[in-house]
């Protein structure tokens, strides 16, 4: 999958039952593309920098941050088969050590805390990540949670409402 000349990214997903619940595999193209395209016009901004990717899905942004010079990138993301096609992107694309896939369930407070204790994230980013009202209430909360444990990171979204 080349996001542009530059960044090329091999991924592996599953395919999922048109009654799998599992949206997380699916690549949502709208937002996603076009936070990609900002990241890339702005690389400046995230060389060097460790960053959080919620709700990752199969963690194309994070990796693209990565490749643009992030020195370290959190996938995160709910789903335990969802984090391990994650993994196994992370390995394809030779990214181990620069990305780790992370469990991150925004109902669960506890994952917070143990994400924050110590964490030098300074930029969180996060796209296609709204799809029911009920997932705006998670998201709204999620990230109210990550401004406390990470109080001086940055959030970036994107959407595109459907």
């Amino acid at each position: 999958m080349a996001v542009d000349e530059g960044v090329k990214l091999v991924m592996a997903g599953l395919r999922c039952d048109d009654d799998s619940d599992l949206i997380g595999l699916d690549v949502w193209q709208g937002a996603t593309k076009k936070l990609c395209e900002y990241c890339m016009k702005n690389s400046n901004l995230f060389r060097g920098a460790a960053v959080l990717e919620i709700g990752a899905g199969v963690g194309i942004l994070g990796m693209v941050l990565s490749k643009l010079g992030a020195r370290r990138v959190y996938i995160s993301d709910y789903d335990e088969v969802v984090l391990e096609v994650i993994r196994a992107n992370i390995q394809l694309n030779g990214l181990d050590g620069k990305c780790v896939e992370c469990k991150l369930d925004w109902s669960n407070d506890e994952h917070f805390d143990a994400f924050g204790r110590g964490s030098d994230v300074s930029i969180i980013v996060g796209s296609d990540l709204l799809y029911s009202s009920h997932m705006a209430k998670l998201l709204h909360s999620a990230v109210r949670r990550l401004f406390e444990v990470l109080p001086h990171a940055v959030f970036i979204m994107s959407h595109k409402k459907r």
